[in-house]
């Protein structure tokens, strides 16, 4: 299993380089809850972070990453007892001060609407890239492109910007799966259990077949009590409704794109009849395939 680009797929993340910010002295600025996970890279200076729902601030230095869930309102800024600037989603881009001695760049996370939740409720509210981490060398050289990308208007420069963005938030998802001592409950913690890796990888590289707990656990060499136990507590849920859960989140990709009819995705997910694919696709959605189909007017099969 590659576990982060599971995440980026299904999730249909896309990044998009939305602007920067710049100041000298003291500076604080505060922003409401974005909606939507954010990116912030320090390319000079240092400055202090604090999200509403956390305690402690956090000092994010030259060449560190921020990532932020978007479900809640921030402060950041050289002194963040000094007077916030309030800044909104819709203001305009705000031009980055090059000489500035606080240069921190900033980037959104576009996601499918369906799978809003999957990449947001997967990671915490706050991650924070240290300059100690293996991944931090890349994540400096990608800010630094990052920014001057924003600061020419060259050929290309929308593309480009994308592609690193992309890569900054990989090298940020990396260094928080890697350095965590226990992840929360859930499909990250479960794919990365060396115990548990063979029944996902089973799972994910036959989502079609009609499994059943005591194959799964004679791969992972467990009992079958045992391997049920051990993938409910990991991921939060049994075996089989994780499968379930991936099954649907496919489905959701597929009916969106419109890569396969419906009775083809059925079979393809292992359902013996479309109608049984409908019931739990409704069950799951709340809609039939056919009208969460229709919501993309560039799905046209049925």
């Amino acid at each position: 299993m590659d576990l982060i680009s599971d995440l980026l797929r299904i999730s249909r993340a896309r990044c998009v380089l939305s602007g920067g910010i710049s100041g000298s002295g003291a500076w604080a600025a505060r922003s409401p809850a974005p909606g939507r996970i954010k990116i912030l890279g320090v390319v000079r200076g240092s400055y202090w972070f604090r999200l509403d729902s956390e305690p402690a601030d956090l000092r994010v230095d030259a060449g560190e990453v921020l990532v932020v869930d978007g479900r809640t309102s921030f402060d950041l800024g050289s002194d963040l007892h000094d007077s916030p600037v309030h800044l909104r989603e819709t203001d305009p881009v705000r031009p980055i001060d090059r000489d500035a001695d606080h240069v921190c760049v900033t980037a959104h996370i576009e996601l499918f609407e369906a799978a809003d939740d999957f990449l947001r409720d997967a990671i915490p509210p706050v991650l924070h890239l240290h300059g100690r981490a293996r991944e931090a060398t890349t994540a400096a050289w990608v800010l630094e492109e990052l920014f001057d990308e924003f600061a020419h208007e060259r050929a290309g420069r929308t593309a480009a910007s994308a592609q690193l963005t992309q890569l900054l938030l990989v090298q940020v998802l990396r260094a928080w799966v890697a350095a965590a001592d226990e992840l929360p409950s859930g499909w990250v913690r479960a794919a990365g259990d060396d115990r548990l890796g063979p029944a996902l990888q089973l799972m994910h590289a036959d989502v079609g077949r009609d499994w059943h707990i005591s194959e799964l656990a004679a791969a992972c060499a467990m009992s079958r009590s045992s391997f049920a136990h051990r993938f409910t507590t990991t991921a939060g849920v049994p075996p089989l409704t994780y499968l379930f859960r991936w099954r649907m989140r496919l489905a959701e990709r597929a009916l969106d794109d419109g890569s396969s009819s419906i009775t083809e995705l059925a079979t393809q997910l292992g359902y013996r009849s479309e109608s049984a694919f409908s019931v739990a696709f409704k069950r799951w959605s709340g809609i039939a395939p056919s009208r969460f189909r229709q919501r993309n007017p560039q799905s046209d099969l049925s």
